[in-house]
């Protein structure tokens, strides 16, 4: 095991001192430095805390050792992943190596997304206005769903019917415009004379209470990952897989800068296709 690096910077002294709780975690100075040296997006930043101090409260301890048995907990690749980039960048602000792998979180299986009567189904057990017109809009683009989540209606243009988020191409993910289903603009704009900020004015916790009533309801088990799942399943068959591609934030390389005047002509295809889900919001 490589020697911990002592440093000097206040706090933790690696693999030495246990603090309970984080109480001698700088959180502050640790944002700052990734905000500035690392040069990370802050919502990311903010997104490592949580895993963070969870680690502290655990192990309270900088030493890899400890650290690799508390990640092994987790065996999903994704959140195991997650956790470990959180970690390695804690390990770094306090001057230490964390040589731990990451785990393969590539698909191998098939993707199996719902059908397009199960989304139907689905959406019409959501009580919630705001709720449905969320997860019908993420059934119908390829923005990804913690993205769109957050949206905020300078980012939305009803008059042309897209979305064009702000933070277009970021750290390992891209956030493309998209174009908005035709059926969903009325309901849009009626959600927008509320006067928010934000498009989807709810919180977390009831998205997750809606969605759990409407899984009660219908007795399908569909997450919000299985929704667009479902918008990317179906886009490959009406829509230019290079399109679809690009719309779901994947690279394409140079190829991406010539699709402009494709990409509405093609999602029309798309959006005849897919009537029956957004019909849920029109007739509700």
């Amino acid at each position: 095991m490589e020697k911990p690096v002592e440093v000097d910077r206040a706090g933790f002294e690696p693999a030495t001192t246990r603090v309970q709780t984080g109480e001698g975690m700088d959180f502050n100075g640790f944002v700052e430095w990734c905000l500035k040296e690392e040069k990370i997006r802050e919502r990311t930043v903010k997104s490592y805390l949580p895993t963070i101090k969870k680690f502290l409260r655990d192990v309270g301890i900088l030493d890899p050792v400890r650290a690799e048995e508390w990640l092994s907990k987790y065996e999903h690749p994704k959140t195991y992943n997650d956790n470990l980039i959180a970690l390695r960048k804690l390990f770094k602000f306090y001057g230490l190596a964390l040589h731990i792998k990451q785990k393969d979180a590539r698909p191998y299986g098939l993707v199996i997304a719902p059908s397009m009567n199960e989304v139907k189904v689905f959406l019409e057990g959501v009580d919630h206005l705001g709720v449905r017109l969320y997860l019908a809009l993420l059934s119908t683009q390829g923005i990804r769903p913690e993205r769109l989540f957050k949206l905020n209606w300078d980012e939305v243009d009803l008059k042309r019917g897209w979305i064009i988020p702000k933070d277009g191409n970021v750290r390992a993910k891209f956030y493309r415009p998209q174009p908005i289903h035709p059926s969903l603009l009325e309901p849009l704009l009626k959600l927008n004379s509320v006067g928010f900020k934000r498009v989807f004015n709810f919180s977390e916790s009831t998205l997750r209470r809606r969605m759990k009533e409407a899984r009660v309801k219908s007795g399908l088990k569909i997450t919000r990952e299985d929704l667009r799942k479902f918008f990317y399943n179906q886009a490959r068959k009406y829509m230019r897989f290079e399109i679809v591609e690009w719309l779901m934030g994947h690279q394409l390389g140079v190829i991406q800068h010539y699709l402009a005047d494709e990409v509405m002509e093609e999602y029309m295809k798309f959006a005849e296709a897919v009537k029956p889900i957004v019909e849920t919001i029109t007739e509700k």
